[in-house]
């Protein structure tokens, strides 16, 4: 059995997120999660950025969305800069996630009133 199958199934049994801060945009298939403060963004040091943003890739793959090994390459990270919630805290997203992908205790943003990810962050 090849192993994106096996991953796949392992996902599919783990579909639960623990997490909070995990949301979906439905209108723009986008799966993000405010990965809160992180050390990346309070040291100068490379090695430091690297290690942290390798940690909180991994994090946001495997145990909180529950992405399939496929996607890992997919996913994108931001500052985000400007928000009366989330100010100075980094987000997480990948883009094209379908809705049977979405972990079952995700925040969904219907699209309502307009809402999109970026103005579901900066609100």
């Amino acid at each position: 059995m090849p192993l994106g199958v096996i991953l796949k199934m392992l996902n599919s049994t783990v579909k639960s997120n623990n997490m909070k801060d995990l949301f979906y945009s439905e209108n723009e298939k986008i799966l993000f999660w405010v990965a809160g403060y992180t050390p990346m963004d309070n040291t100068q040091k490379i090695d430091e950025i690297i290690d942290s943003l390798r940690k909180k890739w991994n994090e946001f793959v495997f145990d909180v969305a529950c992405l399939p090994a496929t996607r890992t390459a997919d996913v994108k990270t931001d500052l985000i800069n400007k928000s009366r919630r989330y100010k100075h805290m980094r987000v997480f997203w990948c883009e094209d996630v379908e809705p049977e992908d979405v972990p079952e205790d995700t925040f969904n943003i219907t699209g309502e009133n307009g809402w999109t990810m970026w103005k579901w962050l900066n609100d």
